[in-house]
């Protein structure tokens, strides 16, 4: 297969000093994502330096001799751009997206900060705050914290054995000499990869690179340290025992490592075994046996050794022994007997599916580029990914499997519900560090306040391109559904995005959950299909298919569009809901429930939006209720099929490269015998803003979710924009910025890893929610709702007029990017159909941003943001 835009290689340059630089153009790109990736992750920390490379990575955006600590979020911030970093075991890597317009400002940032970083102590303290905040968050996501201690005890010889983000009594002892050490050692030109990829001319970036870092010196000395894992007929288990409802378990095997280049082949073993409703152990472990809610397959690429993993949402801890026999047999029938041509058609086009998607985003391919260079050193390794298939692909995936998934090597994780018996230790396990923590934390005082920007001063914001949204073709089919339709052959792939007037917000209220339950019933099959064929039918020709309340989504090939539209076809018109899935389903609800209910930082948001709603149906759940889901019966299903699923007031988005097709003709010919009565129409009942006052849910974690919730405005309303103006400030808005007050309070005083707020949060056709939401631990919860209260009430009375035209800049930068992909274009066009807007709504978006007054602003802002009209809900150990 040709990669997109017909490029044949990526462009490899490397410096004097040893700076390699990876160029991909993108010609249709808006953004130019722009990353560097330092060839050090947590493997490479020594003895007494665990969470090190972790911390580093907090650190370095926090100054140097010529930036103050704030002037990278708001550089970035100014240009209309989106930072961020990450650490993994091998890597550590920081980017930025920028508007076309303004991506080589990012060069001198990366180069400063990769030799002159400060690492300020008084900046340590506050950042190691939130880091071990960051620890417990961790600790809270159970299933991650599962797989976490699975690697451990995998590598009990590896480095992989430590945790990326260290243990806390090291990161206690962390001292700023430590840190620089590590800093000065690791972070040099020879072992750095700078990846470009968006709309640039690859000698361009070669040029302007070698301007600004080509004076850096490298370590010719430096050398990279390799380690082993022995390999043993081992299998090792871990059970991890907390406050939970519903329980869940791994199988993993350890398999070649990304430098291996093995990942075609893993991964089509992937879609065979787990991935999808067409695997073979899909159909047996949920649709067949029903022992399982979900199966799921996950190969971790890890450089040095990678892990295969297969994940079950169990019915029951006591099925796993039999789950797991059954995983043994189904992969040594696989090697005996192999499988059909169907079966490898449909793995194969799925990752040509995926794969193509990544040109359509800078920073996914950039990833790719950088992460493959830096395991292989092959530069044109990801490129060639669907090129080098082994010609015997079959019986490469069996040596595979009989290699690496044996019995003998299987290592397993459980994760079950506490017993009784062992809850109060654990309580005195959360209760002890909570106080520990406390007492070390207290020590680590920050005096200073955060430094105000000095070179971001300097960056003058470039204004965008001219910009002009895509004009779309609307038309009525005979059935009376709204079509919109747009041509974009940037990717040969093609988005449908069909709305139905009825969301989940319209289910009966003894019923809640009946729309979820339908869409998941649409697909159990047709009258041509059952819900088996039905998904190898899907998943061989590489379409996703997204059934949700209200909405249906189909992305695919554009060779495969008629494929798509038959299916589409099938589901509206043939759906045959059949009672006899009615069961698995309503377990599979009840299942998820139970998880849902299980994650503090999911069903927070349920619980403000009974407070701020009530009686209106925006309280309602779209999952249900263990009761409503239990009362509903299949005449209720069938019912709700009948008046929900209908052409009447329904609009259907299609964008992609459609331009070798008459896409009107072929919807009247697919679609056109798809008929149904008026919607339900639903009552809404008048809003009104709260007073505030407290509430508390008790649950047992490690941290306490904190949420401050209160009414906002409708999408249309004439305030909504000026609220969407301050959202930028107060929050991080439309780029999730960290130059805003929210965040400024987490940099100086560390109490929380991550805090997020908007002013119009859900704002659709009815009113949305002011929300402001983070984790915190107990100790210095208190203090935290504190700080929060003080920031909501005074945040507005401080804006600057150059906060307030960036905010505006901002938002003018943003427009070209809800039509960089097919899937945003789509998204935009039926945002355009639902309020019923003019073509040029978003080509006259700056101007009627620009006419907006901070006056204005402000006094808006002031109606709907105080904490005297916000709910304080407090989820935890409280």
């Amino acid at each position: 297969m040709q990669v997109p835009y017909n490029n044949s290689s990526v462009s490899k340059y490397q410096l004097d000093n040893g700076l390699t630089v990876l160029v991909y153009p993108l010609p249709t790109a808006v953004r130019v994502s722009t990353q560097l990736w330092y060839h050090v992750g947590s493997k490479d920390e020594r003895s007494g330096e665990k969470g090190l490379a972790h911390f580093l990575e907090h650190m370095l955006f926090k100054g140097t001799e010529r930036m103050a600590e704030s002037d990278i979020n708001v550089f970035s911030h100014k240009l209309s751009g989106y930072c961020n970093a990450f650490t993994s075991y091998d890597t550590t890597m920081y980017l930025f997206d920028m508007p076309s317009q303004h991506w080589q400002e990012v060069l001198p940032v990366f180069a400063d900060c990769m030799q002159h970083a400060k690492l300020d102590q008084e900046h340590l303290n506050s950042e190691l705050k939130a880091v071990i905040q960051e620890l417990k968050m961790y600790k809270d996501e159970y299933s991650g914290h599962l797989f976490d201690e699975l690697v451990s005890t995998i590598f009990s010889d590896h480095p992989y054995h430590y945790p990326i983000i260290g243990f806390k009594h090291d990161l206690w002892s962390l001292e700023r000499e430590a840190l620089l050490r590590f800093y000065h050692t690791h972070y040099i030109p020879n072992n750095a990869t700078l990846v470009v990829a968006g709309n640039v001319d690859p000698d361009d970036v070669y040029r302007g690179v070698e301007t600004v870092f080509g004076s850096l010196k490298g370590n010719p000395d430096y050398k990279k340290r390799t380690f082993y894992h022995q390999d043993d007929v081992i299998s090792k288990s871990i059970t991890l025992n907390r406050f939970i409802e519903n329980p869940s378990a791994l199988c993993t095997w350890v398999i070649p490592g990304l430098k291996a280049k093995q990942e075609y082949v893993a991964t089509m073993v992937s879609w065979l075994l787990a991935q999808g409703r067409g695997s073979r152990l899909y159909r047996l472990l949920v649709d067949d046996l029903q022992l399982v809610v979900d199966v799921q397959s996950h190969i971790h690429n890890f450089f040095d050794y990678g892990l295969f993993s297969l994940e079950f949402q169990l019915k029951n801890a006591y099925d796993f022994d039999r789950v797991k026999q059954l995983v043994l047999e189904v992969i040594a029938d696989l090697v005996d007997h192999g499988w059909t041509e169907k079966e490898e058609h449909r793995a194969r086009k799925r990752i040509e599916i995926d794969y193509v998607n990544l040109f359509e985003c800078p920073q996914k391919l950039g990833m790719a580029l950088g992460e493959t260079y830096l395991a292989t050193g092959d530069e044109q390794h990801m490129l060639r990914f669907l090129q080098d298939i082994p010609d015997d692909i079959s019986v490469s995936m069996k040596n595979f499997m009989k290699t690496f998934l044996r019995q003998t090597v299987m290592h397993t994780g459980l994760l079950i519900p506490i017993d009784t018996d062992e809850q109060d230790r654990l309580d005195k396990i959360q209760h002890d560090s909570d106080v520990i923590d406390n007492l070390v934390l207290q020590k680590k005082v920050r005096t200073t306040p955060v430094e105000p920007c000095r070179y971001a001063n300097l960056i003058i914001p470039k204004s965008p391109p001219p910009f002009h949204a895509p004009r779309a073709q609307s038309e009525m089919l005979s059935n009376g559904l709204k079509v919109v339709h747009a041509c974009d052959d940037r990717l040969p792939t093609i988005e449908i995005m069909l709305d139905l007037k009825t969301k989940y917000y319209g289910d009966p209220s003894d019923l809640q959950g009946l729309s979820l339950c339908t869409s998941y019933m649409v697909a159990e099959g047709t009258s041509n299909y059952s819900a088996y064929e039905l998904a190898m039918e899907l998943e061989s020709h590489g379409i996703n298919l997204s059934i949700d309340p209200g909405s249906i989504t189909i992305t695919m090939l554009r060779d495969d569009l008629e494929k798509g539209l038959d299916i589409l076809s099938e589901l509206l018109t043939k759906a045959v809901l059949p009672e006899s899935s009615l069961m698995k389903i309503k377990d599979r609800m009840l299942s998820d429930i139970e998880s849902y209910w299980d994650e503090p930082s999911e069903f927070v948001d349920d619980l403000v939006r009974k407070e701020i709603y009530r009686d209106h149906p925006y309280s309602k759940q779209i999952l249900g209720a263990s009761e409503s889901i239990s009362r509903i019966n299949h005449n209720d299903v069938k019912a709700w099929y009948a008046t929900t699923y209908t052409p009447r007031e329904a609009t259907l988005v299609i964008v992609g490269d459609t331009q070798q097709c008459d896409v009107i003709r072929m919807l009247e010919d697919k679609l056109g015998i798809w008929h149904g009565a008026l919607p339900l129409g639903i009552t809404y009942p008048s809003l009104s803003s709260i007073r505030a006052y407290d509430r508390t849910y008790f649950i047992k974690r490690d941290q306490t979710v904190v949420c401050f919730a209160g009414l906002s405005v409708p999408r249309m309303h004439p305030d909504f924009d000026k609220l969407l103006l301050f959202d930028q400030i107060f929050g991080g808005g439309v780029l999730n910025s960290m130059n805003s007050r929210l965040f400024l309070l987490r940099e100086q005083s560390g109490l929380f890893y991550t805090i997020k707020g908007s002013l119009i949060a859900g704002s659709d056709e009815q009113s949305g929610m002011v929300l402001i939401k983070t984790l915190v631990s107990n100790d210095s919860l208190k203090q935290a709702v504190e700080s929060i209260r003080e920031t909501i009430d005074t945040a507005v009375n401080y804006v600057t007029d150059e906060e307030f035209e960036h905010a505006k800049h901002i938002l003018n930068n943003a427009l070209i990017d809800s039509f960089s992909t097919h899937q945003q274009t789509a998204a935009s066009l039926l945002f355009l159909a639902r309020y019923k807007l003019d073509a040029d709504y978003f080509d006259t978006r700056a101007d009627a941003l620009k006419a907006l007054s901070k006056i204005d602003m402000i006094a808006t802002v002031r109606k709907y943001l105080s904490s005297e009209k916000l709910l304080c809900m407090q989820v935890g150990r409280v």
